[in-house]
Order: structure tokens, then C-alpha cells, then sequence
């Protein structure tokens, strides 16, 4: 398939399929692709930060976005709170406006168990929103968007799984998500239903590390192929079926111990975007005993064959897991990264690669290790790195401008409809306004 075609066929998806790439913030990383990219304006110029502390219970997870009427936004959340009951908000906020949150609707399960949730995904063709719980009671579950009422639950077989459910098959009519005890299900979108099933490497025994799958999948922009990570190895499934296509297995691990890691598919390339880290460790002694290195590296491989097209990891240096997004406009693929040269922890850097080749575009320094970025249409990286939030340009690295917060930002970057950029603390949600916003110097 033409890289043309491809692109074409991904924006078609966006729009009619899985709702308006550029106004909605739908999922982890945003869009289908999970680029961790909004097409719009964002924050450039650093203005008019707006905390919500209206917001009853605080956000565990990454928040998603729809546009309502009146140039309003819901804005949707999984949540944990105590060790029994589930959450799910959704918030209309005056998003032109930055005027508060009212509650438009929650709903609360009783489960067994530590409960914690995924990264919602909405639904805006069908007005749903899906859930994954981790408990013992874990599920995937279906609500309607406007009213919170349930659609339907799907109590999996297995439990503990907050990976973000991903869109894939026949008219992205079915629902993909996996694990930590290495299954990996195709649940059908209107009756919840496990259509089929794949379980990579269980334990043999009680005390042995399966393979997991709780990650964030992603789709071919065509629906046809859904890709998965499980440690060692890359899948890529027949969408419909469940047969695997190919899978990568080599001496690297694709690290998707935490949930809020995603792949990303990079249909002007073809290929799919990963970091991921090798068996061995780098040990060096610090004053404080021996300190280990993850050999870590970020990938493409190309989503036809399974096979690397290149891998980026200079000297002396590994590879952030969770921190990755790719600008399609400027074919860059940026990731954090620490340096393994120095006893102690850091240095930090944030980096910018051509995901056509791998090659090094700019490496600039951070304060602490890279959680969440983000880029918008206006080529501007966005980045938290532990209590500061700062934006770059994308092309050339330079700092923008820095904002450092009084608490550790909490969750991932996310953008609001009108390009309002989303991050959270412990206890409160803040919104930067959009570069037509009026700016307020200082904070």
C-alpha cells in the first residue's frame, strides 16, 4: 500500500470512524495511532494556566475529551478510589471560556479487589465510552457518553488489566486489549462479547513472570491488523481472526509494565514505533552500591513484516518507556531519555529523531526523567519532567517556555477541543490556554 493511500485512508478513519482526529482527544495518545499528536494550536505561547479545583475526586488515569454543544467539552476519567469502588467522570467545562467543571455524570461499580482503571476511549460514533478495571472483578465496560448509563459489561476471564482498549476489525467494530497474565481479546463493540482470544506464555507455576499484554495495541489505519507487545515479543493478528501475521522476538524487551505505554503506528512509514529494552544490564558502582542500566533502545519496524528498520540508542544512554510521540507532519519521533555514563541518576535528555531513518535531529537536556509528550499542528513539543511542564519547538529544541509546579504532574499530556493543553497533579487538573488566549505572566 502506497504511503499516500495509507495517509489518506488514516485521516478517512479519523474522521468518519473514530469521530474528529482534530477536535476530540479520544484516546491514548489522542487518535488511533496513538501519536500523542493534536493537529491544531496549542499552548505556544504559554498563557492563561487555569486550575480546576472543582474536581471532585482527582484523575488516577489519562483523561480523554469530546466536544459538546455551546463550545463546551466533556471530559471523561477513570478513577480508583478506597480498594472497592469504581469511577467513571464525565466533566462539561467552558473550555473557550476556562470557566470551572459541573459534574455531568458518574457512575460506581462495587468490585473485589484493588481497583484501579484504564485510559477511557470514546466512542463518538456510537456516544460510548469504554472502561478496563483491574480487580478482581475486572471487566471491560461500556457506558453511553451523554448519561453515563450502562451499555454493557464484559467480565474477562482473567483479571488485572489497565491497558487502554484500542479500536480495530471490520468498521473498527471491535474492541482489543490484553493483560498481565499474557492474554490478548478481540471483544465485540455492541454486546461486549470476546470474539477471540490469544494467551502468549502463561505461568507454569505460581511464582514465574508470564509474559503480559497490558498495553496499549494499535491499529492498522485500514482495521485489518491489530499490533500487541507481550515483553519479548511484537504481534502482529488478523483483526477478525486472531491468526498471527508475524511476530517479532529478538533479545529485546518492549517494557509494557505500565499501561499508559503505547505503540504508535507511523503510516507514512508503514511501520510501527516502540521503545524497548534488551535482556542485558549495564552495572555501574555508585556511592550508594551498584546502580543497573536497562540496555534500552527506541524501534521501527516495519508493520508489514515485523522486521527492524532501525533502532536508536546512542552511546552510554537508554531509552524512556513511557514518554513517545510522533509528529506525522514533520515525520519526527521524539522520546525521553537518560544517560547511563554518570553514578548517580540523570542526566535527562529529550530527544528528536526522523522516524524515516532513526537519525538524531536535536538532544537537549531536562530536570528530571521524561513522563508525557505531546506535540501540536504548530510544531510544539510539550513535555512533563517530574514538577515541570515545558514546551520546545519541535524543530530545533529550543525551550519556548518552562513552568514549574509546586507537585509532580500525575498523568499524560492530553489536548482539550479547543487546544487547551490538559495535565494533573495528585489533587488538581490545569488546563493552559491556546495561543489566541490572552497570556498571564508568572506562573
Amino acid at each position: 500500500m502506497s504511503s499516500l493511500l495509507v495517509v489518506l485512508l488514516f485521516a478517512i478513519i479519523s474522521l468518519v470512524c473514530c469521530g474528529n482526529a482534530i477536535s476530540n482527544w479520544e484516546q491514548l495518545g489522542g487518535n488511533p495511532a496513538h501519536t500523542g499528536e493534536w493537529m491544531g494550536a496549542g499552548p505556544r505561547a504559554g498563557c492563561n494556566i487555569q486550575a480546576w479545583t472543582r474536581v471532585p475526586i482527582p484523575s488516577n488515569t489519562n483523561p480523554v475529551f469530546k466536544g459538546l454543544s455551546n463550545n463546551r467539552v466533556g471530559v471523561y476519567f477513570g478513577q480508583w478510589a478506597s480498594q472497592v469502588t469504581f469511577f467513571n467522570y464525565a466533566f462539561d467545562v467552558d473550555d473557550e471560556k476556562q470557566e470551572g467543571a459541573a459534574l455531568l455524570w458518574n457512575v460506581s461499580h462495587s468490585l473485589i479487589g484493588v481497583v484501579a482503571a484504564s485510559t477511557p476511549l470514546l466512542d463518538v460514533k456510537r456516544e460510548r465510552v469504554y472502561v478496563i478495571t483491574d480487580s478482581l472483578g475486572s471487566g471491560l465496560f461500556c457506558f453511553d457518553a451523554t448519561t453515563g448509563k450502562s451499555v454493557w459489561p464484559s467480565f474477562l476471564p482473567t483479571a488485572d488489566s489497565t491497558c487502554a482498549p484500542t479500536f480495530g476489525g471490520p468498521e473498527f467494530s471491535l474492541l482489543f486489549v490484553g493483560d498481565w497474565m499474557a492474554n490478548f481479546y478481540a471483544v465485540d463493540t455492541e454486546t461486549g462479547k470476546v470474539t477471540w482470544q490469544f494467551v502468549d506464555n502463561p505461568p507454569v507455576s505460581p511464582n514465574q513472570m508470564p509474559y503480559n499484554f497490558n498495553c496499549a495495541p494499535v491499529s492498522h489505519p485500514d482495521g485489518s491488523v491489530i499490533y500487541a507487545a507481550s515483553l519479548h515479543r511484537l504481534y502482529a493478528f488478523n483483526s477478525l481472526t486472531g491468526s498471527i501475521l508475524w511476530n517479532m522476538t529478538t533479545n529485546t524487551i518492549v517494557d509494557m509494565t505500565n499501561p499508559s505505554v503505547q505503540l504508535i503506528f507511523d503510516w507514512a512509514n508503514d511501520a510501527i514505533l516502540f521503545s524497548g529494552k534488551s535482556n542485558s544490564q549495564a552495572v555501574v558502582k555508585t556511592p550508594l552500591g551498584w546502580r543497573k542500566f536497562w540496555n534500552v533502545a527506541a524501534f521501527s519496524v516495519d508493520a508489514s513484516t515485523g522486521a527492524v528498520r532501525w533502532s536508536a540508542r546512542p552511546e552510554n544512554e537508554t531509552v524512556s518507556t513511557i514518554a513517545l510521540a510522533l509528529s506525522t507532519r514533520l515525520g519526527l519521533f521524539f522520546f525521553g531519555s537518560e544517560s547511563s555514563a554518570s553514578a548517580d541518576p540523570g542526566p535527562y535528555f529529550l530527544q528528536a529523531v526522523f522516524s524515516s531513518n532513526g537519525t538524531e535531529l536535536w538532544r537537549i537536556s531536562l530536570p528530571s526523567a521524561a513522563t508525557s509528550i505531546v506535540v501540536d499542528g504548530m510544531d510544539t513539543v510539550y513535555v512533563t519532567a517530574g514538577s515541570v511542564l515545558a514546551a520546545f519547538d519541535a524543530l530545533d529544541g529550543s525551550t519556548l517556555w518552562s513552568w514549574t509546579h509546586n507537585a509532580t504532574f500525575a498523568n499524560l499530556l492530553a489536548f482539550t477541543p479547543s487546544g487547551s493543553l490538559w495535565v494533573a497533579d495528585a489533587k488538581t487538573q490545569f488546563a493552559i490556554g491556546p495561543s489566541s488566549s490572552p497570556c498571564i505572566n508568572g506562573q
